[in-house]
């Protein structure tokens, strides 16, 4: 187990680096249905005392359920608002000592959680690397590509549940190779946020139980159980007192059934859409994780820890089967597969980040490539490119990934927010654009401080040709 005297002398600096990154390039807005509901819920519970979340316009049943008393509660259980509750109290408390607007309040503070997140997350890999080994070098190179070179980096913009995973099972990695009996606090803490957490943590709660019981230690496999059962009863206690049955999530029959409606896309398409596809696939939203898997096939034979590299490919293959039938397999995210996102860190720690002379060049530039698109998303807000590319008229359109690319030129470019069809069509003849400049966290680029002082565009929507006249 490595103190923090240690840490801090390896990777202290580069632990820094990240986290003023990311500090720095947090986008201070929340964009997320899932964190609205679960900022409504974290509210209710510190104004109220309870769960229930009054009655507003707009609210959608994708995440809030009606009970048959007409009491509003949110289907994403009670790991994330617990997660957001310091968050809004803080921005309550300086609501009524400065003015401002508390739900404006709210989504600026929650907006910051995801990147305490997600640094934790790298945070933990770091640990991970030194207990393995490796040497200052190569775990401050495993770290920063960690960090920048995968979908880690834009999603610590997204309030999405799966960052908050990723931390979640890093953390566990990292505190089970040090032999730390805390590890089973934070696999409880994932499954307390989303269940089905208990896809990737599985293969690796396996492993490590296996590893103790080669050594006889079946006193460590009980305690290690604990955390988890304690997770399980205060869910099923949850989903009894909120949907009145301990057994029901509040989804309906489409979601929680096999062959629902909501598990009706192909096997092999949702496959594609997760792994080679360039709408959102691995290969293009995260050359570096595609391709320590492909060196890990090649080399499996010549790893020393082998048990472990398998244990981590297994957390990240079942996460990609379990939800290749969903009805989003990419989960609905424009920077590449979200469901995918907790296991692309603990994928860093294949073949115990050793890398020969042969692989180093290539590894150098797929890292590079990484962090060019990770550098797009987060940059641009992602889901720009998905207002136009829905805006855009019917027929053939450029790949996701180039219309990314396209996004962020337009912004290094140009100083509207005007962006013609024509650019993201492969049909010479389409006219006509879309002007965001009326949406305040859709101009310029997507950092917290560039929004409260970049003045808005003069608007271009009343010029109907204004994308010919270009």
């Amino acid at each position: 187990m490595h103190g923090a005297l240690t840490l801090r002398r390896h990777l202290g600096k580069v632990l820094t680096l990240v986290f003023v990154t990311y500090f720095v390039l947090a986008p201070g807005h929340v964009d997320s249905i899932d964190a609205t509901a679960s900022i409504e819920t974290a509210t209710a519970l510190i104004e109220h005392g309870t769960i229930f979340v009054p009655k507003k316009p707009g609210m959608s049943g994708i995440v809030y359920h009606r009970r048959a008393d007409r009491s509003i509660v949110s289907k994403l259980g009670l790991g994330t608002p617990l997660l957001y509750a310091p968050s809004v109290f803080v921005a309550n408390t300086l609501s009524a000592k400065l003015g401002y607007p508390a739900a404006t309040l709210r989504q600026v503070t929650v907006s910051f959680v995801s990147t305490l997140l997600a640094f934790g997350a790298v945070y933990f890999l770091g640990r991970a690397t030194l207990t393995l080994g490796l040497d200052r070098k190569r775990a401050m190179l495993m770290v920063l590509c960690g960090a920048f070179a995968t979908l880690i980096f834009p999603y610590s913009k997204s309030q999405t549940r799966d960052v908050a995973l990723a931390f979640a099972l890093m953390g566990y990695v990292a505190l089970e190779l040090e032999g730390d009996r805390r590890a089973g606090w934070l696999a409880a803490f994932g499954l307390l946020v989303k269940p089905a957490f208990c896809v990737p943590l599985m293969p690796l709660w396996l492993y490590f139980r296996w590893q103790e019981a080669r050594r006889g230690a079946w006193r460590r496999t009980a305690w290690h159980s604990v955390p988890l059962a304690v997770a399980t009863i205060v869910t099923l206690a949850y989903q009894r007192y909120a949907f009145g049955d301990p057994l029901n999530t509040g989804y309906e029959a489409a979601v929680t059934s096999v062959n629902g409606a909501a598990w009706a896309t192909p096997f092999l398409d949702g496959l594609w859409q997760q792994l080679g596809s360039p709408e959102g696939g691995l290969l293009f939203f995260s050359p570096l994780t595609a391709f320590l898997i492909v060196r890990f096939a090649v080399l499996s034979r010549r790893g020393r820890r082998l048990g472990l590299d398998l244990a981590l490919l297994a957390s990240f293959g079942v996460s990609v089967v379990f939800y290749a039938r969903w009805a989003s397999p990419l989960g609905f995210g424009p920077c590449g597969p979200r469901f995918l996102v907790p296991c692309i860190l603990p994928l860093c720690l294949l073949g115990a980040g050793e890398l020969d002379r042969r692989w180093r060049p290539a590894f150098l530039v797929f890292a590079a490539l990484s962090f060019a698109v990770q550098a797009t998303l987060v940059l641009t807000k992602p889901t720009i490119t998905q207002n136009i590319r829905y805006a855009t008229p019917k027929g053939p359109k450029v790949p996701s990934i180039v219309a990314h690319f396209k996004v962020l030129a337009h912004k290094l470019t140009r100083d509207d927010e005007l962006y013609c069809f024509r650019d993201y069509s492969l049909r010479a003849e389409v006219r006509g654009g879309v002007d965001l400049s009326s949406f305040r966290t859709l101009r310029g680029f997507n950092i917290w401080w560039l929004h409260a002082l970049r003045p808005p565009p003069k608007p271009l929507a009343a010029l109907p040709d204004a994308c010919d006249h270009r």
